[in-house]
């Protein structure tokens, strides 16, 4: 009689299907983790709705305070001189909403006011005279080294600022009315993302002989010319992205494209601020508050878009 051992093991195609089965569920994990929705970003999301909050109670518990130094007859100019006597807090505040803090006057008189808007802790808030307050949103930093041009601003779009963000319109927050149509693009956490193919916001026709284009981005990929913003068609100014990885600005003047270049490699993922400005005769761009290029045209002239080319933002060549 011949007795064989059975040997116990595992097969190649079980071993295979054992790993595909891992790595499905170390996926879905890892998704569950770091995903848009998942656990993460949420706790993220949560952790800021809670300082949010916060600083709502803080501001309210503020106000209330002043109420009842006033026996409940406080008006905005004492919640005003208030909040200018706070040894603790620091406090901006302005007749209208806050874009750019380094350029609000003092407030002194609100006595012909309905509202006021104070930054607290970097967060800005509407102050009513029926003591409501609201929460505008968070502030960019305001450190002097990114504020560069500002006066006689026509479109301010900015993914901080609450009540300014639609489902296919960002709206503009300068009070000009000019919004911005989304295209494809999504809202995200970080901002507005562009996929980079079919992606864009439309603002209308804004041609002008002189212009001042300012934008925050980041660029997830390189080696690809893109247009982040602009109107050019035969005519018209960008700022974009060239196939070295380098930011440029190019300005139609007398005929031809004016085009600067910044030396600098752009780096993945990393936030960039970029400042384009021209007038005809001087064309200038800035990274993060630093000049990096110009040039001088004499009897220079900025020619607009031919077809009535709208401005645009997007991440496409």
């Amino acid at each position: 009689m011949i007795v064989r051992q059975k040997k116990n093991g595992i097969t190649l195609i079980a071993l295979v299907v054992t790993i595909v089965v891992l790595l499905i569920l170390a996926g879905a994990s890892i998704a569950m983790l770091v995903g848009e929705n998942g656990i993460i970003n949420k706790a993220k999301q949560a952790k800021r709705e809670n300082l949010e909050s916060q600083l709502l109670e803080e501001l309210k518990l503020k106000v209330i305070d002043i109420q009842i130094q006033k026996q409940g007859e406080a008006t905005l100019q004492d919640i005003v001189d208030n909040l200018k006597s706070d040894t603790e807090n620091e406090y901006i505040i302005s007749l209208t909403q806050i874009i750019n803090p380094s350029e609000v006057e003092e407030v002194t008189d609100v006595s012909n006011n309905t509202e006021i808007y104070v930054i607290y802790k970097n967060y800005q808030f509407k102050i009513d005279d029926k003591k409501e307050i609201t929460l505008i949103g968070k502030m960019e930093a305001s450190s002097s080294k990114y504020m560069y041009a500002k006066t006689g601003l026509t479109c301010y779009l900015d993914t901080t600022l609450k009540g300014t963000k639609e489902e296919n319109v960002w709206k503009d927050a300068s009070g000009n009315g000019i919004n911005a149509t989304l295209h494809g693009c999504q809202w995200n956490e970080n901002g507005l993302y562009f996929d980079g193919v079919d992606d864009y916001a439309s603002l209308g026709n804004l041609d002008y002989g002189n212009y001042t284009l300012e934008v925050i981005c980041e660029t997830p990929t390189l080696n690809a010319s893109k247009v982040i913003i602009g109107n050019v068609e035969a005519g018209g100014y960008s700022i974009e992205t060239s196939e070295n990885n380098q930011f440029e600005s190019a300005a139609y003047i007398n005929g031809k494209y004016d085009l600067l270049k910044d030396s600098s490699t752009i780096e993945v993922d990393a936030k960039y601020k970029i400042t384009a400005t021209c007038n005809g005769r001087e064309h200038k761009m800035y990274i993060n508050g630093e000049l990096k290029n110009s040039s001088t045209t004499e009897n220079g002239l900025i020619e607009l878009p031919d077809k009535n080319t709208i401005m645009i933002i997007r991440s496409k060549s």
